[in-house]
This record gives C-alpha cells, structure tokens and sequence, in this order.
C-alpha cells in the first residue's frame, strides 16, 4: 500500500509486498544501495548464465562431449540464488539498525569461480 508505514517482513514468498517508509538520512540510500548491489549480482548471474548457453551452442555444434557451459550456467543459479539471500539478510539488517559483514560468502564465491574455471579448463583440454 502506498502511503503506508508498516514493518517490514522480509521473507521469500513467492510475491513480496512493497512497502512504503518514510525516509530518514542514509537509510533510504542504504537500502537504494542494497538493491542496486543485488542488480549487480543479478546481471553478473545472467552474463554467466548466457556465457555457458554460448558456450554449450558452440560445443555441440562441434559435436564435442564438453560440458563447460553447464558448469557456468550452474554457476550464474548459484550467483542468483546467493544475491536473493544475501538482498534479504542485508535489507532486514538495515530495518533492525544493524548490520553484519559478510566475510564468509565472498571467500566461497571466489572458491567457487575458480573451481569452475580450473574445470572449463580442464574439460576444454580433454
């Protein structure tokens, strides 16, 4: 409902409700800030995902039994899935007033882009 002010219930149901507030100094820019961040995830999840379809055409028009373009397109789900969860956590961290660095899900992520690398690899060269 426009106009408004209600509390926020962050969940993952299937339709989210919008919810208007009125705006206080930085956290309308906080919250601004969280949504253009999960795009970022987002579009970086679709380059991946369009990445490996490219790569899984190209392949099998060359009749090759390389799976490299799926290894990327289960990554960019994974990359929507991890924004999706990590845009929630942050937005009902900023409704409560606090905020907790994430330290171990960048670390995983990398982990995970360079096992996905070292596995294009090693599939392109078999």
């Amino acid at each position: 409902m426009r106009g408004h002010c209600s509390t926020h219930a962050y969940t993952l149901s299937p339709m989210p409700t919008e919810t208007t507030e009125k705006t206080t100094g930085s956290r309308a820019r906080d919250h601004l800030a969280n949504e253009r961040t999960f795009l970022a995830w987002v579009r970086t999840a679709l380059g991946a995902i369009g990445l490996g379809l490219a790569l899984d055409k190209v392949l099998i028009e060359e009749d090759t039994q390389n799976h490299t373009g799926i290894l990327f397109i289960l990554l960019g789900a994974i990359f929507l899935i991890s924004a999706v969860r990590r845009y929630y956590r942050v937005a009902k961290d900023l409704d409560s007033g606090l905020f907790a660095v994430d330290r171990k899900s960048p670390l995983i992520l990398i982990i995970l882009c360079l096992l996905v690398v070292l596995g294009a690899l090693a599939l392109s060269l078999s």
